[in-house]
């Protein structure tokens, strides 16, 4: 706990995550993850973070990636989730100055992403789109869908904060192609699909499947004000079924047909699997992690469940 308490301090003193590994021996991952803890508590951690390391030490002057794990490689939820934070911390500031200071930045980290869309169509579809599950997902989808939205709209409003026009008609319009599209092609009556390109047969993908995260941006979007991202009675569905396809009072039936690929839940524990297949169409090797239990999705799910007013859901999953 000690050591928990120098990484914060650290950090708070202005060194960046290398350093810190440096002083403590702790590793990069581990310091990344002992800062997320702690920057609800502290804002000028917080700060201190985007600063140091998405716009510091992790952040590619000549192209905007900011690399995840302080390495050079692209994750798309990654850097979108750059985008929100900054916005996130503008928020949470006394003044503007933060935004001020880095808008340069946080501007290039956000065109990045938008050079992932190709054809300005709203829609993240390449090949390119690595995310938490430690995988690339093929083809429109609305996890990474909707923080790629999520992102656009946070990125709009911090332009017009600083007067970039421009640029916030632009992402406005990027945000509003890629909601319409998707709220059109992707939800199936009750959930968001993954459109896999017809004849990708590669693994880790999940299609048909109803993925827990699969509105993940929404609650960012809530946090930070920005409204709906997709239709509101869309998100209602799609949330729901996720409740009731993916939560199990007792995850030892499904986990005995499909063991999990690591066990964080026991037979008899209830959890929230990651994505099933209530449809039908559960592929070969499909998404990652699919029949794990994860505590984290488990929050997010009933976050966004209580936001949208199904409290008795939401508490029941944690």
């Amino acid at each position: 706990d000690l050591r928990n308490t120098a990484v914060t301090w650290l950090a708070l003193a202005g060194c960046s995550i290398p350093q810190i590994a440096s002083i403590t021996g702790h590793s990069l991952k581990t310091i990344e993850q002992v800062l997320k803890h702690y920057l609800g508590m502290h804002p000028e951690l917080a700060r201190s973070a985007r600063t140091m390391q998405d716009l510091g030490a992790g952040f590619e002057e000549t192209s905007g990636l900011v690399g995840f794990r302080s390495d050079r490689n692209f994750a798309a939820d990654g850097q979108a989730g750059t985008i929100l934070k900054c916005y996130r911390e503008h928020l949470t500031s006394a003044d503007d100055v933060f935004l001020r200071k880095h808008w340069t930045r946080i501007k290039a980290a956000l065109e990045y992403l938008i050079s992932e869309d190709g054809d300005d169509n709203g829609l993240l579809e390449s090949d390119r789109q690595h995310n938490t599950y430690d995988i690339n997902f093929v083809g429109p989808n609305t996890f990474v869908g909707s923080l790629y939205l999520a992102a656009l709209r946070a990125g709009e409003e911090m332009a017009r904060h600083v007067g970039d026009t421009p640029a916030a008609e632009r992402y406005r319009a990027l945000f509003e192609r890629g909601r319409d599209w998707t709220a059109k092609h992707l939800f199936n009556g009750e959930y968001y699909e993954q459109r896999v390109p017809p004849g990708d047969t590669r693994d880790w993908q999940y299609g048909t499947g109803c993925l827990s995260d699969q509105v993940f941006g929404q609650n960012w979007a809530h946090v930070l004000d920005l409204g709906y991202i997709y239709p509101p009675e869309q998100v209602r569905s799609a949330l729901t079924a996720a409740y009731k396809y993916n939560w199990a009072p007792d995850v030892g039936p499904l986990n005995a047909v499909y063991p999990p690929e690591r066990v964080f839940a026991r037979p008899g524990e209830p959890g929230l699997f990651i994505c099933t297949w209530p449809r039908g169409g559960r592929p070969k090797e499909p998404v990652r992690y699919r029949d794990e239990v994860w505590t984290g999705i488990e929050y997010q799910l009933a976050a966004g469940l209580v936001w949208e007013g199904f409290v008795d859901e939401g508490l029941l999953i944690v």
